[in-house]
């Protein structure tokens, strides 16, 4: 039941590896400002409950106290969910292999299933910002993650380029408004991301030129750039998801720039 007794609403929430979890509206708006780091490993947990009790030890110690002291709201929804899902821990269960390999981008998945849209800015505060503006650049975190847990996993390499493509696909859908595709000469990619053996997943930046933010022409615009991975040279593609639309919006980038910092 959840508070004064009225029993929360759930809605299913399915991954792109064919796990599902039911969660209230709240965990899943708390889902949505985690940044890709927290939510790549309550991914790896949902989907594997037999690892669940790694959950604490995984989450790095710094960005666990970037929330206890910057942001309540989601350092209230970490406690909430390691309750959970700490309770279906049994010993040795943390050792056991799970779930199917499959290759995806976790930002392709931020809308629930609505579609691949990734909008920049999101985040809670400037700890959960899924941007950093560093050098003149805005640093925007894209990653990719391997699904299911397997001991001893090799480590791989997807090939990582923009799509002229589904960029003007995007755009041309009439979902995204006041859409302009995003220059090439505004941004830098890299061409390969690296998992290495052992680990689930990696992150890379879309580096943008901080330039959007004062030139006239991007005024009240969304900057639309989609960004896909192929070629794994280890385990498969997902089905879905192994694309993404980075949406930016300018002026509400703006107003984030403009925040005193926390």
């Amino acid at each position: 039941m959840g508070f004064f007794g009225m029993r929360p609403t759930l809605q299913k929430h399915t991954f792109p590896d064919g796990t599902y979890i039911a969660e209230t509206h709240a965990v899943r708006l708390y889902r949505r400002m985690l940044p890709y780091d927290v939510i790549s490993i309550v991914h790896r947990k949902l989907s594997n409950r037999k690892s669940s009790c790694l959950l604490l030890t995984t989450i790095q110690t710094n960005m666990l106290m970037k929330f206890i002291i910057k942001d309540y709201r989601s350092l209230f929804f970490i406690l909430i969910l390691s309750s959970l899902l700490v309770a279906g821990c049994k010993e040795g269960d943390g050792d056991a292999d799970y779930g199917f390999a499959y290759i995806y981008m976790p930002q392709a998945t931020v809308s629930g299933g609505l579609n691949n849209h990734y909008p920049v800015p999101s985040g809670a505060g400037v700890s959960t910002y899924n941007f950093k503006e560093e050098n003149g650049q805005i640093h925007i975190y894209l990653g990719v993650l391997r699904s299911g847990l397997i001991s001893g996993a090799s480590g791989f390499t997807v090939n990582v380029s923009a799509s002229s493509i589904l960029t003007e696909e995007a755009i041309a859908s009439g979902e995204i408004a006041s859409a302009m595709a995003l220059p090439t000469a505004l941004y830098t990619l890299p061409d390969k991301a690296t998992v290495e053996p052992g680990q689930s997943s990696t992150s890379f930046f879309l580096s943008v030129d901080n330039s959007i933010l004062t030139d006239d022409a991007y005024a009240g615009k969304n900057l639309v750039l989609a960004v896909e991975i192929s070629n794994p040279t280890q385990y498969e593609l997902s089905d879905q998801n192994t694309s993404v639309v980075v949406v930016i919006d300018v002026e509400a980038l703006k107003e984030r720039e403009e925040e005193p910092g926390d």
